[in-house]
């Protein structure tokens, strides 16, 4: 016997006509299914027929689609005879499958001068279904870790974040931007007073040496006779 193709569409009003089943049983089959996050809106439940068409449309309830705080699981789909008129046809409960509410979570980004320690990370991300508070969400607080020390030079610094845990959620992260500048002492060697010592600043000073007097070059911090 060939096995029943599934037919799958919404319940209202024209389900019907977009039942489409090329595998005859000769035995009508009706279940149903829906899915959807945690938080959101009641998902549309689908009608699942196999084995042959039926006339009408079967009722099916769910206390827990209607809840927008459902926690994330599976659940049963009452699934009634509704305006059915076919004897033979075999009736079983669907599932409803509720599944994590995604969210990105951003490190937030800080300023800091050359010698002061890291500040307190922070890290923010959109508002939560439910009016819910993190407080109430994390099960494991996310880990904001960054390779700065206070004594690393003046640059910029990816604040990593990660390991986030919650019931009802799944988390993806993007990281923020720790941002060392200098005290706004002169340093050594900034022969062009970008805050940064490299070769910019050795090619500015040979050029100043040779007498080419090279645009932007401040003898101050140049340290042009090695001292």
């Amino acid at each position: 016997a060939l096995a029943a193709q599934v037919a799958t569409y919404a319940a209202n009003a024209d389900w019907a006509d977009r039942c489409q089943i090329t595998a005859y049983t000769g035995q009508p089959a009706v279940t149903a299914e829906a899915k959807r996050a945690y938080g959101d809106g009641k998902a549309t439940i689908d009608i699942v027929v196999t084995g042959a068409p039926i006339t009408g449309q079967p009722l099916t309830t769910s206390e827990e689609n209607d809840n927008a705080r459902t926690p994330v699981g599976t659940y049963t789909i009452k699934v009634e005879r509704g305006t059915i008129s076919d004897t033979a046809v075999e009736i079983s409960d669907g599932l409803l499958t509720v599944e994590p509410y995604a969210v990105t979570l951003k490190a937030d980004d800080f300023t800091r001068n050359v010698g002061e320690q890291n500040p307190t990370f922070t890290f923010s991300h959109e508002r939560l279904p439910n009016r819910e508070k993190d407080e109430t969400v994390f099960t494991v607080w996310p880990v904001l870790t960054c390779v700065a020390k206070a004594d690393s030079p003046v640059g910029k610094y990816a604040i990593n974040i990660s390991g986030a845990q919650a019931q009802n959620y799944v988390f993806s992260y993007e990281p923020g931007t720790l941002t060392v500048e200098g005290d706004g002492a002169p340093i050594l060697g900034d022969a062009n007073g970008d805050g940064v010592v490299n070769i910019v600043d050795v090619t500015m000073t040979i050029s100043q040496i040779l007498g080419q007097s090279p645009v932007g070059f401040i003898q101050e911090t140049a340290d042009v006779n090695v001292d």
